[in-house]
């Protein structure tokens, strides 16, 4: 039964019930539709099609119940009302009585109501078989298996001698047996449907049977078909004998018997012939089955999983039936102590159990099942199995009766895993808290276009890549970026992974085209790593620095992934930056300092230079100024020599004076103090006026002075006397370097915008090492003891001053030494309309600290007569020579020492008379001249004295800034004077104080 074939259990199954439903059908229309013809054909009693209909029912619900109680139950309904039927039927025949049973559906011609007829005796018999084998089918037990498969034989044997005795043409009825043409079709439709339930039986029953390969089916299918034939035949000739009267009966008999039994035989012998191969091929078959499960068995022992089969009882327990040794080096127990423990479950592990429980619940269900569990072993070690399971499940019984499994050791596996899981929870870790950037890039378009490239013979990548700059910006494009992590996010300014990674080309700066570049030629050549300091940018465009070091997988590895990491190096940069630039300014510093070292230094030197060449020329003229004195004392009488040597001890002074004067017009330079009278001035006069006044300078030295300029006004803006002082120092010095014989020229030109004075000669020249320095102060280019030529150096430096302060500019020249200077001075040039009329000028140079008011010309003698003048300063000698010089222009002079000497002489005036004028010494030790001033105003406040009748003071001081001016003024002096002074200007300031009282 083992070698039956699927299709050749379902064919003739099919057949069979194809067969009655055909005749069930076709007997149905007839009655439906009332045609006689079809009536006739088909006289098949209801009762029949009835039968037909609950068994082919029957038979279908068994053959869809392999899972299902309710199906099997409502089968074996159907086959119990098959037999009741038939039993029924024959009770009507045996006992003689009828069903009184109206079918409402069909009716007459006549319209009268038609009764349910019986069905033939014969089908009767038939159909009580069939539904008792329906009814016993898939039996758990194998005897009421044979039975159920006798029962529906003996009813396809039932039906066989209808059809037969249809065939030998026997009456239509015999007794209670029916011959008729509808007995015939129902007897066919019978046993196709005997047929159908014998193939219902589980495994196909003696279907199956009949239909093997194996000696069984062989010899069934030789005799019962071989058998069958000959009888019929035989059966068919000896009727023909009879019915010719060929032989005698006897004869023709033993003929008959003979012949069938000589075909019989024949039959056998070929069944046995067949059977004895088979045997043979039986045999070899189950040498190589015995083989194979001697191969199985060692194999099972050497392998590391075990095999199993567990029987299942009806009440659901397994029960361990064979299982391989793997078994035992597994669990560490034999299959008897497994058995003895408790079986399966008293191996898993306990938080496992529910997970067996669920496993043994879907193969008991017939499901097949893989699952994963931990069991204990003897050692009271834990190891990790996983099970498949496959369930057998007995349709006869409805259960599942075997389960069949294997059984692998997987615990190395899953602490493999476990490790893995591990280290990704490690790499996951360090991937979303590392402090660096991190992503993981897919190169595999990237590979694949490189390993093309190698493909066409390229071996210098470098090269290629800069011949085609074309693949470097695609392959840029073919990176995708898989995963980053949150520090990515935060220093690229992302919201999220999403925005990144869509717009992650945007975060490479045209800077970092060079670095990708290297990091492609590095990925073709097979580096395992690449690292390299490049630019990106935000997607907010802020400007990254960073360190990114790329890992490569092996080359032998057929996997393109790429680990980046990025450091932010942007604030370490920022310092870098802030050091180096922090590093030049402390070089620079150093090496300003260094300069002004150097400066200092220098200005230490110039300084002593300069103190030196001051002590130098302030010390040449006092000596005259000393020595001249003493002489006067020593010849008081001599009167011419007396007057020669005022003259001498005078110009000394003046000298002096002029060296003082230089000073403090250098210092207001220096700090910005200087103030210039400008208004619209005409050189030519200032010129005119300096010519003549270094005429006399020029004639005793015996140089020839030359000077060129037109007849018309040359308009600036400036300070007419500060003018002439930059002509006359200029012309002083050519005049001091020009040896005697030699020639000074002065000329001014002129142009729309700009006039030009120009003074030249052809003295001694300037070096060219000197030529930058020259508008130095306190430069000389002989600074030694031995030096032909005096002065302090400050004469070209306050020309250039002076001259900027202008608005304008000087250059000096020289071809070197011996071969002359020319100093060229360009000034703006106002219009011609916005020259004055008349612009006065002073005859001569009137370069002075004496700052007066409405000032009386200096060759005016003034007259003092009758004036009373109170002098107060500290200095016993100072007093003497003040009141020496008013007495000489006729003033009545009072000299006191202090403020409160002044305000006793105030107080109580000599005769009653207040003093017409006031002059005070502005530095005096206890109380300075203002506060003398203050005090005199206040008791002339007390006095009731109006303010235009207040005594006028005169500041005598040595301070002769501008600003010591302006102070003096503002405190209420009327004048204010320069120490040290000409007794005749003291008589003008306080002549034009008197007056203006």
């Amino acid at each position: 039964m083992a070698d039956a074939r699927p299709g050749a259990i379902v064919a003739p199954s099919s057949c069979a019930l194809i067969s009655p439903a055909f005749l069930g059908c076709f007997a149905l229309t007839t009655w439906a539709t009332g045609l006689e013809l079809l009536k006739s054909l088909a006289a098949i009693p209801l009762a029949t099609l009835f039968c037909f209909a609950l068994a082919l029912s029957s038979i279908s619900l068994w053959w869809t119940s392999r899972k299902s109680a309710s199906k099997r139950r409502a089968a074996r309904f159907c086959g119990a009302l098959v037999a009741l039927a038939g039993l029924l039927t024959l009770s009507q025949y045996l006992g003689a009585w009828d069903i009184p049973m109206t079918l409402w559906l069909f009716r007459d011609e006549a319209g009268s109501p038609l009764y349910l007829t019986r069905m033939s005796f014969n089908n009767a018999v038939c159909f009580t078989f069939t539904g008792f084998g329906l009814m016993g089918l898939r039996n758990e037990t194998e005897r009421k298996n044979r039975i159920a498969q006798l029962l529906p034989l003996t009813s396809g044997f039932g039906a066989m001698t209808t059809i037969i005795g249809s065939l030998y043409g026997a009456p239509d009825s015999i007794g209670f047996f029916s011959f008729t043409h509808a007995a015939t079709y129902s007897a066919l439709a019978i046993l196709a449907l005997n047929v159908a339930a014998l193939a219902t039986q589980e495994g196909g029953g003696m279907i199956a049977s009949f239909v093997s390969r194996g000696p069984e089916g062989i010899l069934a299918r030789r005799l019962a078909l071989g058998g069958g034939v000959t009888l019929v035949a035989v059966g068919f000739l000896t009727e023909w004998g009879e019915r010719a009267s060929i032989l005698q009966p006897q004869a023709q008999k033993a003929l008959l018997i003979v012949t069938g039994i000589a075909i019989m035989t024949a039959l056998v012998w070929q069944a046995m012939r067949d059977i004895s191969r088979l045997d043979v091929t039986r045999s070899r078959a189950e040498v190589a089955l015995r083989g194979s499960e001697e191969r199985y068995r060692a194999v099972s022992e050497l392998t590391s999983d075990y095999v199993y089969e567990y029987s299942v009882t009806t009440n659901g327990q397994l029960t361990l039936e064979e299982v391989t040794a793997a078994f035992t080096r597994i669990t560490g127990f034999s299959p008897e102590e497994s058995r003895d423990r408790g079986g399966w479950k008293s191996h898993v592990f306990s938080e496992d159990q529910p997970v067996a429980q669920r496993r043994l619940q879907r193969l008991l269900a017939g499901e097949e099942d893989v699952s994963e569990y931990r069991i204990v072993t003897r050692d009271g070690e834990t190891r990790w199995l996983r099970d498949y399971g496959r369930a057998v499940l007995d349709e006869a019984a409805g259960r599942v009766t075997r389960i069949y499994g294997a059984v692998e050791d997987i615990t190395d596996r899953k602490l493999a895993e476990e490790r893995l899981r591990e280290s990704e929870a490690r790499y996951s870790y360090i991937f979303e808290t590392a402090g660096v950037s991190i992503w993981e890039e897919d190169c595999s378009l990237l590979k694949a276009a490189l390993d093309e490239l190698r493909a066409q013979g390229v071996s210098d990548f470098r090269r290629h890549f800069a011949d085609h700059p074309e693949f470097v910006r695609q392959a840029l494009g073919t990176i995708k970026v898989i995963d980053i992590n949150d520090e990515t996010l935060r220093m690229f300014r992302a919201r999220d992974k999403d925005e990144l990674i869509s717009s992650f080309g945007q975060t490479f700066a045209p800077e970092s085209m060079e670095v990708f570049t290297d990091n492609l030629v590095a990925f073709a050549e097979g580096r395992r790593s690449f690292t390299s300091e490049t630019v990106f940018q935000t997607l907010r465009g802020d400007r990254l620095n960073a360190i990114i070091t790329i890992s490569y997988p092996p080359p032998a590895e057929n996997i393109a992934h790429a680990l980046v990491s990025v450091t932010d190096i942007t604030d370490r940069k920022r310092a870098e930056i802030e050091r180096e630039r922090l590093y030049e300014q402390e070089r620079a510093a150093r090496a300003e300092a260094e300069r002004m070292r150097a400066v200092a230094e220098a200005a230490n030197r110039s300084k002593d230079e300069f103190l030196t060449m001051v002590s130098h020329e302030l010390r040449s003229p006092l000596n005259i100024v000393l020595g001249y004195t003493r002489l006067m004392r020593s010849s008081p009488d001599d009167g011419e020599f007396v007057a020669q040597a005022a003259t001498i001890i005078e110009r000394n002074a003046k000298a002096q004076l002029q060296i003082v004067e230089d000073l403090l017009d250098s210092a207001r330079v220096i700090t910005g103090r200087l103030r210039l009278e400008a208004q619209p001035t005409d050189l030519r006069p200032a010129i005119e006026a300096v010519l003549g006044a270094i005429l006399p300078a020029v004639e005793s030295k015996g140089v020839e002075l030359i000077a060129h300029f037109g007849a018309q006004p040359e308009i600036v803006l400036g300070d007419a006397d500060r003018l002439q002082q930059i002509v006359w120092n200029l012309l002083s010095n050519a005049v001091k370097f020009t040896p005697e014989g030699g020639r000074v020229e002065l000329r001014m030109e002129s142009d729309v915008e700009r006039v030009r004075i120009i003074v030249g000669d052809n003295g001694e020249g300037i070096e060219p090492e000197f030529l930058p320095y020259v508008f130095d102060r306190f430069r000389q280019a002989d600074t030694s003891v031995t030096r032909r030529f005096g002065g302090l150096g400050l004469g070209l430096s306050l020309v250039k001053q002076l001259t900027e302060l202008h608005g304008g500019t000087i250059r000096a020249a020289s071809e070197g030494s011996g071969r002359g200077a020319t100093f060229t001075i360009t000034l703006p040039r106002l219009a011609m309309q916005a020259a004055p009329s008349a612009t006065p000028q002073s005859p001569a140079l009137a370069i002075s600290e004496v700052q007066t008011d409405n000032a009386i010309p200096l060759d005016a003698a003034p007259s003092l007569d009758g004036a009373l003048v109170l002098i107060v300063d500290d200095q016993e000698e100072a007093r003497a020579l003040l009141r020496m010089a008013l007495e000489e222009c006729g003033a009545q002079a009072m000299a006191v020492s202090s403020g409160v000497e002044a305000l006793a002489v105030l107080s109580d005036p000599p005769g009653g008379i207040r003093p017409d004028a006031l002059i005070l010494d502005i530095a005096m030790p206890e109380e300075d001249g203002y506060a003398v001033l203050h005090k005199v105003r206040e008791w002339e406040a007390e006095q009731g004295i109006p303010q235009s009748e207040q005594i006028p003071a005169i500041a005598l001081t040595a301070f002769g800034r501008s600003e010591d001016r302006l102070r003096a003024l503002a405190a209420g002096f009327r004048m204010h004077v320069a120490k040290p002074v000409e007794p005749l200007e003291l008589a003008i300031v306080v002549s034009s104080v008197i007056g203006l009282k």
